[in-house]
């Protein structure tokens, strides 16, 4: 990756201004108000940038992260090769050397490796740590990029590639606000009409070629040393609303090789539309193990009760770039003014 395909923006962001805009009101509970942009507040050690400027908290927070001592185990009642588990905590190893303890929905602590710099740190605290913290307090990390039509919620979720992130730099470029990437947090209990949702990132993370393809700005790259062709970028249409009603649900696939139509839309029946959504949690595995079976059940119900889940079936390659893009926009309808 050339160094030239990293742009600053004109602004640039401090812990200072983030916070100024940070408006979240819940000190310790997740609930809905006309000023709540977060349903939690934070604070860390780590800076972590404006990926969740409306979290972060001067003080006083509902969760803390920072870096300290990690337990070598914990009584867990489910593991793998990288994680241990129990309803209240998580213990993640990553590969890197580096240590993540996740406690009681309050608490992400990290053991740096030896070779970890604060962004390999921030990549694992902003996915497996917050998918899991999210969980602890209720609330339901879906594993999606998003936009707003008219006010609402438009994700797409999919396999790892499946292009979620670059089908929402894509409508961004079109005028649709840029709203979350990557996750997308669901607040069951949250007061209010419909699925309410939040931000889980106001940040992208593209691959070059993306980047080159959607116009968004790119920013620094995701992990240290450049090791890899992806970057945060900072899309077109960047929007400061944080919080929203969930309407619309695209699972993204590619067509087979045998498919004749470029681009199929289908609406999920129900038992098909839940399986859907179950998959595409973030760290599905996790889900039931932290939140509870019951409680997972009913917060799927009321997805199942408010959001339409489609699966959006496209032929990949340059000569279905646009046409694809133009589809999904035909089917989430104008992005209005009143979201710019």
């Amino acid at each position: 990756m050339a160094a030239s395909r990293i742009r600053r923006p004109a602004h640039t962001y401090s812990h200072a201004r983030i916070r100024k805009h940070g408006e979240a009101t819940i000190q310790t509970q997740n609930a809905l108000s006309a000023t709540a942009s977060f349903p939690f507040t934070i604070t860390s050690d780590i800076d972590l940038g404006p990926r969740l400027s409306a979290a972060l908290a001067d003080g006083q927070a509902d969760v803390i992260i920072r870096e300290g001592d990690v337990p070598d185990s914990i009584e867990a009642v489910a593991q793998g090769v990288t994680y241990q588990l129990r309803p209240d905590e998580l213990l993640l190893d990553i590969p890197d050397g580096t240590r993540m303890h996740v406690k009681e929905g309050r608490e992400i602590v990290y053991s740096r490796g030896p070779d970890a710099g604060d962004r390999d740190i921030i990549l694992f605290l902003l996915g497996t740590a917050w998918g899991a913290l999210c969980y602890q307090r209720g609330l339901i990390p879906i594993h999606a990029s998003a936009v707003l039509a008219g006010g609402k919620i438009a994700a797409f979720t999919g396999y790892s590639g499946a292009g979620k992130s670059t089908m929402a730099a894509n409508l961004a470029l079109r005028g649709y606000p840029f709203f979350t990437d990557d996750t997308l947090i669901f607040d069951p209990s949250a007061k209010g009409d419909g699925a309410i949702c939040f931000a889980g990132q106001k940040q992208l993370k593209l691959w070059g070629d993306a980047i080159d393809k959607t116009g968004a700005e790119a920013l620094d790259p995701v992990r240290e040393a450049n090791a890899i062709d992806k970057f945060y970028a900072v899309p077109p249409g960047q929007s400061e609303i944080a919080v929203a009603p969930l309407t619309r649900l695209f699972l993204l696939k590619r067509a087979l090789g045998d498919a004749t139509e470029l681009n199929t839309l289908t609406e999920l029946p129900p038992a098909e539309a839940l399986q859907a959504i179950r998959r595409n949690l973030y760290r599905p595995h996790f889900a039931e193990v932290l939140l509870g079976r019951k409680p997972l059940f009913l917060a799927l119900k009321k997805l199942l009760e408010n959001v339409k889940v489609s699966e959006f079936v496209r032929q990949l390659g340059p000569e279905n770039y646009e046409t694809a893009i133009d589809y999904v926009s035909e089917a989430i309808g104008p992005a209005t003014s009143q979201d710019s």
